[in-house]
């Protein structure tokens, strides 16, 4: 009979709509629950354990390299493994292992839930669960466990395979909580573990292809060993990507499973976060070098990636603030407010370090600090030089303004990064510089309310003086916001559409108003084409893929080819292209004649700046007569305008942050510049052009080891 226990640490999770909403503990359910009886006859039992803190990164093991046969980044990519045994076909003794799996997430980047992870034992050489990469998705139970956390159909497929000794699933764990189980494998044998992660659509968490070896060469169980670092993240290629932890068809977020966008581009309503904002090491790049003639003497470079590749945020940096400490000092509290510290709001908001630097610089446990007095845009660097040691200059702390934000900022978990060790011998620049990529994170300062980055008029980059958004009295908490600010009808108050009888029977006028001027998402509305036809002319499907010319409108705000569409389409009786964008305020005016036979009123603008979002009536248009064949009186126009127009996501483009990313019109450099949604194949996470995913061991801890020892 299985037991098990749970131990759960008490995380603060930012999870605001706003710039500090309310916190959430993670702290999860506990008691008992079984996962079943494994087939060798071994039992699982969960144990506590207090860490629940974060992952040293290191991950490093005490036995042989557990092969993950084809991971990346810090995992083993050799497909050999010299702790594997080969026994030739002898059966050896078998030997009782346990496993403990940590959701260490509440301190990283990424706060997450992990699903039931399956478990399985089987024989050296064999793949049961992942083949290969760059493949479609065999349909053996992946894609549930990857986008809703079920692997019921997973442990019934590779239960059945051969080479599979036994296998089970365990229970799900929130941040903070932890759980062990223990098997009896039999000699040569190996483990292969894969977990779903809640903030993402369709991504696994696991070992890879060949699994994890058990044994040595000599037939004796390898020692207990951290192997946090030889797993990796899988997209599954089924669902396209929101933002890590802020999507709204997350394992973590959906209502119901399976109802996010396929990956393979198709036209549906936009439901994708408007002010998600990445991962830090999206936004900048730590590089540590030290002089050769002193050691400790480090020099650290922070540099704006955001001209890197398809980086996800295009915008600038303010000054930069650095101070050095001991093992005493925090920055900040999280969960704290920015009055706690003299100067943050100000920094947070309007990117100014100057009240902030005298705090820090006066405050118990610091010891050197200065101001990188300049603002770094997209390919620009800051630059400063410290002497590592004992005491006050032991640790190193940065913070930086993203500054198309309202108060969101980058800096360390409270702590800072250790330069020197306790007794002041400086730490390698390896080590240095993970710490910086695992324990910097975007904090959300609570204290102003939050707008689309990069257009939000009360933003740092786009306010007309500082301190100008609406003032929350929130925490301090990791960034978190999946709030999409185009939801419901008219795109959620970012256009105004009137229709009215017109003068003649038939006869209407139209106004369309772009309204977002008082909304979190000031933008603009291009390319607008508009259309009466019959009930046999739609300018798209919604969930079809779209045509070349929704493409190039919804992307690139050219209507050219979707407005010659329609004129050669004979269900179409009349039909114009609106050149010129409207902005806030703005209004275009036209009247339209429709009769019993064609009496469908269509449009679709691209909003602009997106990546493929556009704004439209839904697919086949808004009817203007009933089915009387009489005209809809004003009041019934009114109503189905508001049913009919809503935004769209044309699928064709993925997502960049808020307003900032670098393919989003007219941002881009050129028209069709952007990645595809995805490539539908099974790849690793950290292969993704737009979203950052982080590293395996922030978000797990995973111990293998004899048991009973």
């Amino acid at each position: 009979m299985t037991m098990s226990r749970r131990w759960t640490a008490a995380v603060v999770l930012g999870l605001a709509a706003g710039c500090g909403g309310d916190d959430v503990s993670s702290g999860g359910s506990s008691g008992t629950s079984g996962s079943g009886e494994s087939s060798s006859g071994g039992s699982a039992t969960t144990t506590a354990d207090s860490s629940g803190g974060s992952s040293s990164g290191g991950g490093s093991s005490s036995g042989p390299d557990p092969d993950t046969s084809g991971s990346t980044g810090g995992s083993s990519s050799s497909g050999a493994d010299s702790g594997s045994s080969s026994s030739g076909g002898v059966v050896g003794t078998p030997a009782d292992f346990f496993v403990r799996i940590e959701n260490i997430s509440g301190t990283s980047v990424l706060p997450s839930s992990i699903s039931a992870a399956l478990w399985l034992e089987h024989g050296l050489g064999s793949t049961p669960v992942l083949s290969g990469l760059d493949q479609a998705d065999p349909g053996d139970g992946l894609v549930p466990l990857a986008e809703d956390g079920d692997g019921t159909t997973l442990l019934a497929s590779v239960s059945a395979r051969d080479a599979v000794v036994q296998a089970d699933l365990t229970d799900p764990l929130a941040p903070g909580e932890m759980l062990e189980f223990e098997f009896t494998a039999q000699q040569g044998n190996r483990l292969s573990l894969f977990t779903g992660l809640g903030g993402a659509n369709d991504i696994v968490l696991g070992t890879g292809p060949v699994g994890l070896s058990l044994f040595h060469n000599n037939g004796t169980p390898q020692e207990e060993r951290d192997v946090s670092s030889v797993l990796a993240l899988y997209q599954v290629g089924s669902e396209f990507n929101q933002a890590p932890g802020m999507g709204q068809y997350q394992q973590q977020t959906q209502t119901v499973g399976n109802t996010g966008m396929d990956e393979s581009g198709q036209v549906v309503l936009f439901e994708s976060p408007t002010r998600a904002l990445p991962q830090p090491r999206a936004i900048i790049d730590v590089d540590v070098a030290e002089d050769i003639a002193t050691p400790g003497l480090f020099t650290i470079t922070v540099s704006n990636i955001g001209d890197s590749g398809r980086g996800t945020v295009f915008g600038s940096l303010s000054p930069l603030l650095w101070v050095q400490h001991d093992e005493t000092f925090e920055f900040f509290t999280v969960g704290g407010t920015v009055a706690d510290v003299a100067g943050l709001e100000a920094f947070a908001e309007d990117g100014d370090p100057t009240e902030l630097a005298t705090t820090l610089a006066g405050a118990t446990g610091v010891g050197d600090s200065a101001v990188v007095d300049s603002v770094a845009q997209p390919g620009d660097s800051f630059q400063f030089t410290v002497q590592a040691g004992a005491g006050t200059a032991r640790f190193v702390t940065l913070a930086t303004m993203v500054q198309d934000s309202n108060c969101a900022f980058i800096a360390p978990w409270p702590g800072g990064v250790a330069l020197a060790a306790e007794d002041g011998t400086p730490r390698s620049l390896a080590d240095i510089e993970e710490d910086f990529q695992r324990l910097l994170v975007l904090w959300d300062a609570g204290s102003e309310a939050h707008e689309v980055p990069g257009v939000g008029a009360n933003t740092q980059t786009q306010q007309l003086v500082p301190n100008q958004g609406e003032e929350l009295g929130g925490t301090i908490a990791p960034w978190s916001d999946g709030n999409n600010d185009l939801a419901g009808s008219l795109a959620g108050g970012f256009l105004q559409v009137t229709i009215v009888n017109a003068g003649m029977p038939g006869q209407f006028d139209v106004t369309i108003e772009n309204t977002s001027g008082g909304t979190a998402f000031p933008g603009a509305l291009a390319a607008m084409v508009w259309a009466v036809h019959d009930s046999s002319v739609s300018m798209f499907d919604e969930g079809a893929a779209a045509s070349p010319s929704l493409e190039a409108l919804a992307e690139d705000a050219d209507g050219s080819a979707m407005l010659g569409d329609l004129q050669g389409d004979g269900g179409v009786v009349a039909s114009d292209l609106i050149g010129g964008a409207l902005g806030p305020g703005d209004s275009t005016n036209f009247t339209i004649d429709a009769d019993a036979g064609a009496f469908n009123f269509s449009f679709a603008a691209m909003v602009v700046p997106s990546n493929d979002t556009f704004v439209a009536t839904i697919p086949g248009g808004i009817a203007l007569f009933d089915d009387a064949g009489d005209p809809l009186t004003d009041p019934q126009l009114a109503l189905a305008v508001a049913d009919g127009v809503r935004a769209w996501e044309a699928g064709t483009e993925a997502n960049q942050a808020g307003a900032i990313g670098r393919d989003q019109f007219p941002r881009q450099d050129a028209d069709g510049d952007g990645v595809d949604e995805g490539n539908g194949l099974i790849r690793f996470a950290d292969d993704d052009p737009v979203w950052v995913w982080p590293a395996p061991d922030q978000l797990v801890r995973v111990t293998v080891g004899p048991a009973g020892n």
